[in-house]
């Protein structure tokens, strides 16, 4: 888990967003169960401003790992 969150700190870090939105969803894929990697696609779609996959992914983020009070605070309360 942290492997991918690495690489895909990087990637972004380094202007490839799109790759780091990538192996954050393979990563997910591979953990269905990390709060982690949900809540770092969501930071990432939301940089990329694609609000409709963020907010899928700190919904779920917030479902899987309710004690990350980063995920409450990083996206307002949507209608």
């Amino acid at each position: 888990m942290d492997g991918y969150v690495g690489l895909a700190t990087l990637s972004a870090e380094t202007g490839r967003r799109d790759e780091a939105i990538q192996v954050v969803q393979q990563g997910a894929s591979a953990n269905d169960q990390s709060g982690r990697l949900q809540y770092a696609l969501g930071v990432l779609a939301e940089g990329k401003g694609d609000a409709a996959t963020a907010k899928q992914a700190f919904l779920k983020a917030e479902q899987l790992d309710p004690q990350n009070v980063e995920t409450q605070y990083t996206w307002p309360p949507w209608p």
